[in-house]
């Protein structure tokens, strides 16, 4: 019967476990570096015809000591030579799988610690035979793929270039101060950098990726600028292309404005929220979404701050300081895809900056070289007249993040408002024990500089000028209470100077560069009321003490000590600093009210004196401040000055070039 036949004891229909699918190009890269030996012309096919697993490739790399790439040295020569010889082909799928190989080889060979970089370098990439070819072939093919012509029909080519910039960024900032170096000076990648450019204004795709070809710009002419002449600093100078230049800015200023707004908020909320509202654009928000989460995965908290992208700044510092057209269309440029123009972006970051230098090294960096682009657009002569300019006003977002806060504007202001305000913030937040003193010297040059600007032009500002004056009496305190190291007398000889010179500047040209004379009298007011500190300030930095501007500062207090005085005082701070902690109603006869403090210093005004502490001699240095005083510039700013800086900050931008672009290619 049917329920007496025996069932077989196992199933022939059991299911077979299925062995786990992996990628062949993970066996080519386990197998790479096992022996010495050359690999055949089918590896390489093989090799490079297979989609590259760009996080395997790089892990298998990181893995390898430097040693071992010396030791290997065929192989990884075999692996360039082909990739090099790839870009030429008309398989656009090879060309960027080539590119994409050989942006992380060369990002973590230029990563890894060898004992001498230069040759060591040559003899991973080439051999010191064959580095010429490899290497200007490697840069003919870059240049060329940049500078294609845009095809609608084809967005893998897009890809390609933008693949290709990427490459020249890494290969760019790991050969800085190496040898290889001067393959980028002799090969001029400039013209292909800027047809890039201008092939994609207008296309809304392309223009997304305009900030890494001008980063590229920007690393490429710091190349021993100082030691040499630079080809790419000298095409920054003589460039005069509009179209270019403004491409360049509005890029500049989506990032500005990108930067600026990470400082309020967390990734998620600055990539999901905040791109559509603020670039227009969901492809183009998309784009940086992608750009924040394959760079910086963890940034959300101030210390990590700038964002990455803010590298792109050193390519604006190089133009600007090199060519005044350019510095020119910076602060006429009206806003494209953002909200703001960029120079308004641009302020509005450099607000959040100086608030939060003091937290890293690298902020402190970019700070500075914000300060230095300030200070070069004030000194040039066409930027700073549109910087006071009252035809051409802006929104600027002051950060208001830490106490004390400045005012808050709502209306269109001065750019040079801006500039005031982000300098205040400087001074106002860096206070600390160990100070920053270059920054403080930089700081306070620029505010010097801006009043000379005021003054030579004949411009009234509506400031709230008493922000300023408080912040300044307010550092002048902060010294005398953390006396400097006597090691820094001559840094803090030159801090003392400057304000006692903008303080003395401001007080004989008050009636001119002030917007009202209220604005004035409170500066008067200020100077009586902290003549201790002044006081105290001389004798913590005495060689402040033969300064014309502290006679003027001196006579002011002289002054107003002689109006101040009543029949029943003697003492100055007696009768001028008690009035404001008494009531008025109850003030005894004689005792000094508010009201009668400003009608004193109106009036005093008239009989106040302070020409003659000034010479116009320019035979000493003493009488040179006296020129400062009247009617002379400090001197103009000069690159060789902040060589040291320059090479921090060039780096610090090369690092965080090569970190963004990680994962990218």
């Amino acid at each position: 019967m049917a329920s007496d036949t025996q069932l077989p004891a196992v199933s022939p229909l059991v299911q077979v476990e299925k062995g786990v699918l992996r990628p062949k190009v993970l066996d080519l890269y386990e197998s790479l570096f096992i022996n010495e030996s050359s690999k055949s012309e089918g590896f390489w096919k093989e090799f490079f015809l297979l989609r590259c697993n760009k996080q395997a490739f790089q892990d298998t790399l990181a893995a390898i000591p430097p040693e071992r790439f010396i030791q290997c040295k065929v192989i990884t020569q075999d692996l360039v030579k082909n990739a090099v010889n790839n870009l030429a082909s008309l398989d656009l799928v090879l060309v960027n799988n080539s590119l994409t190989i050989l942006s992380i080889f060369m990002q973590v060979i230029f990563s890894k610690k060898f004992m001498s970089p230069s040759s060591d370098f040559i003899t991973v990439f080439a051999g010191l035979e064959f580095i010429d070819d490899v290497f200007y072939g490697l840069l003919d093919h870059i240049s060329s793929i940049i500078k294609l012509p845009p095809d609608a029909s084809n967005p893998l080519i897009l890809t390609i270039q933008v693949n290709a910039i990427r490459t020249a960024n890494i290969a760019a900032g790991g050969a800085y101060q190496t040898s290889l170096a001067s393959y980028f000076t002799h090969k001029d990648m400039f013209n292909s950098i800027i047809s890039f450019i201008d092939n994609s204004s207008g296309n809304e795709i392309a223009e997304q990726f305009i900030g890494d070809a001008f980063s590229l710009l920007g690393v490429l002419s710091n190349y021993d600028k100082l030691e040499a002449i630079n080809p790419y600093r000298t095409r920054l100078a003589d460039f005069v292309d509009h179209k270019s230049m403004t491409s360049s800015i509005i890029a500049s200023g989506l990032v500005w404005q990108i930067c600026n707004e990470s400082y309020f908020s967390d990734n998620s909320r600055l990539t999901n929220s905040k791109f559509p509202s603020t670039v227009g654009s969901g492809l183009i928000a998309s784009y940086y979404q992608h750009w924040f989460q394959a760079s910086d995965p963890q940034e959300n908290n101030l210390d990590s701050l700038p964002l990455k992208i803010i590298s792109l700044t050193l390519t604006t510092y190089e133009f600007i300081n090199v060519n005044k057209v350019y510095a020119k269309l910076l602060l006429e440029c009206p806003s494209g895809k953002t909200k703001n123009t960029p120079f308004s972006n641009f302020l509005s970051l450099s607000t959040n900056l100086f608030q939060n230098q003091h937290r890293t090294t690298r902020a402190a960096l970019y700070a500075r070289l914000h300060l230095l682009i300030l200070r070069i657009l004030i000194e040039s002569p066409p930027p700073s007249l549109l910087l006071s300019n009252d035809l051409r006003t802006s929104d600027i977002i002051i950060s208001q993040q830490r106490q004390p806060m400045l005012p808050t504007v709502t209306t269109p202001r001065l750019l040079v408002e801006g500039v005031l305000d982000s300098l205040v913030l400087a001074v106002r937040h860096n206070m600390k024990r160990s100070l920053d003193i270059d920054m403080y010297i930089l700081t306070f040059t620029v505010i010097f500089q801006i009043v000379h600007l005021l003054r030579e032009s004949k411009i009234a500002l509506s400031y709230h000028w008493s922000e300023l004056w408080k912040t300044t009496f307010s550092f002048i305190k902060y010294i005398n209470s953390h006396p400097p190291d006597p090691r820094t007398n001559t840094s803090y000889a030159k801090l003392g100077n400057l304000i006692v010179l903008i303080l003395g500047a401001a007080v004989i040209h008050g009636d001119t560069i002030f917007g009202n004379s209220d604005q004035y009298d409170d500066l008067l007011y200020k100077i009586v009321e902290f003549a201790d500190s002044l006081s105290k300030f001389e004798k913590i930095i005495p060689a402040i003490s033969t300064s014309p501007a502290l006679s003027v500062l001196k006579t002011v207090i002289n002054h107003y000590t002689e109006l101040f005085r009543n029949p029943s005082s003697t003492s100055v701070g007696k009768s001028f600093f008690s009035f404001a902690s008494k009531p008025s109603s109850a003030a005894p006869q004689g005792d000094l009210t508010p009201q009668k403090v400003l009608d004193i210093i109106k009036e005093g005004y008239q009989t106040l004196s302070i020409h003659q502490n000034v010479t116009k001699n320019k035979n000493d240095q003493q009488d040179q401040t006296g020129n400062y005083l009247l009617y002379d510039s400090l001197p103009k700013y000069n690159e060789a000055d902040e060589r040291l800086f320059l090479k921090k900050v060039t780096r610090q931008v090369i690092l965080d070039v090569q970190q963004l672009h990680v994962g990218l290619n």
